[in-house]
């Protein structure tokens, strides 16, 4: 079963992803910061990373940055989920190693479609 890293520091959004991922067979781990994040993938690595960018500690750019600086961490796919949605921040999440842009409210039906994507890929 592959494990999906969701970090995302709203409590209800981060807990609609995991009940939306394990509905469709996928075990799901939560932080909710990126210092948290990046505490749990070093415990145990995750098949994907769904990111969310506005977090305190440190933000979901820091995480994309620090996660595809790893030898351990590079090939793990990442999909941003943010409500930041102008074409710079696309291209910034894209240049920094994101597998997958999602903006927020994503459809649920996508979110499964890009973290089975992302897994088949890595």
């Amino acid at each position: 079963m592959a494990l999906i890293l969701i970090v995302e520091d709203e409590l209800n959004v981060n807990l609609t992803l995991c009940e939306i991922l394990k509905m469709e067979g996928f075990e799901t781990d939560s932080a909710y910061n990126g210092e948290e994040a990046l505490n749990k993938i070093q415990k145990r690595l995750p098949d994907a990373v769904i990111l969310d960018i506005r977090m305190p500690v440190k933000n979901g750019w820091e995480v994309l940055s620090a996660l595809k600086g790893g030898a351990q961490t590079k090939n793990i796919p990442v999909i941003i989920h943010s409500s930041l949605n102008q074409k710079e921040d696309f291209d910034k999440g894209f240049s920094l190693g994101a597998c997958e842009y999602l903006t927020k409210p994503c459809d649920p039906v996508r979110l499964v479609a890009a973290v089975r994507q992302a897994i088949n890929k890595g």
